[in-house]
């Protein structure tokens, strides 16, 4: 780059692939310039990205920001995704480094190789003490790709404070169980976006609300139906230090009953500045047997609220 002075780089939306993510990996490992903020969303990054970044993780100490929303971290994305239409081709680009392969708890052959990018992004945070804010939104996770990335944050991180799983739909009950722990257990995690995910997921998230200190929960189309919000209700009212501040329950399928365990949530829980339900009668009333990459529009990326008179709440910048 030559610019030692750069703290921000944003270039989201670029095909870029896994020879310019390498590249960028190999910047912040190296120190030539103190990033603080790297976007790399939806810019065809793949598995070589993922373990590149594990290693630069490993060696900054002044990145805050990471964000890889719309990545596929269990696939190569490299130089052919940018030079289809060219006649000279070439191999995609190596990561930084690799470290030896080691069983993984799930899954045969195949899974151990879509899990790869993902271990090595995990191995990165086990040791990084700078990184505040991660997006893993839109990136194809599964129960073994989301594994890793809890385990490192609630056994060995204590510095991340926002997490973004949305639009990860394939994470079931194994997934998240871990995400329910990771909430639970973490005490550094502030802000948790798990929007647009299965209704496994959505239930465990509210379940982790008698322990959690998270202060935005975005629950958007996760499912959640009345009993669901019965037992929010029970677990906040359980949670003698809750701290919510921000909660998002669009797009679900709350009718009356479950719009007045939330009227009593805001009862109990006088720390709630912002509470959304937009849609909810609406998603209610459509087939709910429909798979869930048909129900309605999902979010994409991090938009959050902007209504009149509050001003818009975007855990990641």
């Amino acid at each position: 780059v030559g610019n030692k002075y750069m703290r921000m780089l944003h270039i989201s939306c670029n095909r870029i692939g896994d020879v310019g993510a390498v590249a960028f990996a190999r910047i912040i490992r190296d120190g030539d310039c103190a990033l603080e903020s790297l976007h790399l969303d939806d810019c065809c990054v793949g598995i070589n990205t993922f373990i590149s970044l594990g290693v630069a993780l490993k060696e900054t100490t002044v990145l805050r920001e990471l964000m890889l929303a719309r990545s596929m971290p269990g696939s190569i994305a490299g130089y052919h995704s940018l030079k289809e239409d060219s006649e000279e081709k070439e191999p995609p680009t190596a990561p930084l480094e690799m470290v030896a392969d080691e069983p993984h708890v799930f899954g045969d052959k195949k899974d151990a190789e879509s899990s790869k990018g993902m271990r090595h992004l995990s191995a990165g945070l086990q040791v990084n003490n700078s990184l505040v804010a991660l997006s893993l939104g839109c990136c194809q996770l599964t129960d073994d790709l989301v594994y890793d990335i809890c385990e490192a944050l609630l056994v060995h991180n204590n510095t991340l404070t926002e997490i973004d799983l949305s639009g990860n739909p394939s994470i079931g009950d194994v997934g998240a169980r871990r995400i329910q722990a990771l909430m639970r257990g973490s005490r550094s995690l502030k802000i948790v976006d798990t929007s647009c995910n299965s209704d496994q997921l959505g239930e465990r998230a509210v379940l982790a609300l008698n322990t959690s200190a998270v202060e935005e929960l975005y629950l958007r189309d996760v499912g959640i139906t009345d009993g669901v919000a019965l037992s929010m209700r029970d677990s906040i009212a359980a949670n003698g230090a809750c701290r919510l501040r921000v909660v998002d329950l669009s797009d679900n399928l709350l009718f009356k009953e479950g719009l007045a365990r939330v009227g009593d949530i805001l009862k109990s829980c006088t720390t709630i500045e912002v509470m959304r339900l937009n849609g909810n009668l609406k998603k209610a009333h459509e087939d709910t047997s429909a798979p869930l990459h048909e129900r309605g529009t999902r979010s994409e990326g991090l938009s959050r609220f902007k209504d009149d008179g509050i001003e818009e709440v975007r855990p990641f910048m």
